[in-house]
C-alpha cells in the first residue's frame, strides 16, 4: 500500500475554526479503516449507522477522480466541510502520496477567499485525507457558463476574476499547471474558486513529481512546456496559456 507522506517540512498547520481549531485526527473507537478493492472503489465500515473518516461524519459524495474521492463531511462542531480521500487503487504509487503532500503544503502558502484553505490533514487506515472549506457551488465553470448563458461581457468579467485568483497563486510562488473548467467552481454569487493543486509546481523548488518522460495534466489545456521540457520550464505563463 502507499505509505503516508512523511511531511519533511512538518505537517501543514490546520486552520482553526472560529472559537477553536478542529480536534486531532483520531478515528472514533469501533471504526475500521477504508478498504480498497481491485477497482479502487471504497467501502466504509462502521459500528453504527453513520460513516466516519477520522472524526468526520460522511454526508455524501461530491465527486471523484483519478487521485481520490471528495466528500461533504460534518466536523464534530457541526460545520460542513469538504474532505478529499486519496484513493489507494490497485497499484498505489509513492508519487500519488507526494502529489497529495504537495497539494496540502501549497494550500498553506496561499491566502485568498477563492482558493479553499486547508483545514486538516490526517491518516485513515492505509490511506490519508485532507479537509478544506466547502464551496457551495452552482457547478464547475463549464456547467455554470452553459446554464447561465453568459454574454460576451459577462464571460470576459468571469475570466478576469479567475485570472486574479491565479495571480494570487503566482505571487505565492505557485504554478497551478492544471487549470481547466472542472477545476474552477462558481458559487451562487458568480465568484470562481480555484481547486485541485495536486500538480502544482513551486517556483524555486527542485522537487520532481513526474517520472522522466511522463506527461501530467490535461492535454487540451496544457502549455507546450508542460508537454515537453524541451520547450522550457513551468512558469506563470503556463497557467496563462491554460486560461
Amino acid at each position: 500500500m502507499t505509505q503516508p507522506p512523511s511531511w519533511p517540512h512538518g505537517p501543514p498547520t490546520p486552520h482553526g475554526t472560529p472559537g477553536g481549531g478542529l480536534p486531532p485526527v483520531t478515528p472514533p473507537s469501533g471504526l475500521r479503516s477504508v478498504s480498497g478493492s481491485s477497482s479502487g472503489s471504497f467501502h466504509f465500515r462502521a459500528s453504527g449507522p453513520q460513516q466516519f473518516i477520522g472524526p468526520y461524519v460522511v454526508v455524501n459524495e461530491l465527486g471523484r477522480g483519478g487521485m481520490g474521492v471528495v466528500y461533504r463531511v460534518r466536523a464534530p462542531n457541526g460545520e460542513e466541510l469538504a474532505l478529499k480521500l486519496l484513493r489507494p487503487g490497485a497499484n498505489p504509487s509513492p508519487e500519488r502520496a507526494q502529489r497529495f503532500e504537495r497539494e496540502a503544503r501549497v494550500l498553506t502558502r496561499i491566502r485568498h477567499p477563492q482558493i479553499v484553505p486547508l483545514r486538516d490533514v490526517g491518516r485513515y487506515g492505509a490511506t490519508f485525507f485532507m479537509v478544506t472549506n466547502l464551496v457551495e457551488a452552482e457547478g464547475d465553470l463549464e456547467d455554470y457558463a452553459r446554464r447561465s448563458r453568459l454574454s460576451p461581457t459577462e464571460a470576459a468579467e468571469l475570466t478576469i476574476a479567475i485570472a486574479r485568483v491565479v495571480q494570487v497563486a503566482h505571487e505565492a510562488g505557485v504554478i497551478h499547471r492544471d487549470i481547466k473548467p472542472s477545476n474552477v467552481l462558481v458559487d451562487h454569487l458568480g465568484r470562481p474558486h480555484l481547486l485541485d493543486f495536486g500538480l502544482a509546481f513551486e517556483l524555486g523548488s527542485a522537487e520532481q513529481l513526474t517520472q522522466t518522460g511522463a506527461m501530467m495534466g490535461t492535454p487540451a489545456y496544457m502549455a507546450p512546456e508542460l508537454v515537453s521540457r524541451q520547450h522550457g520550464q513551468p512558469s506563470p505563463a503556463s497557467d496563462v496559456y491554460s486560461l
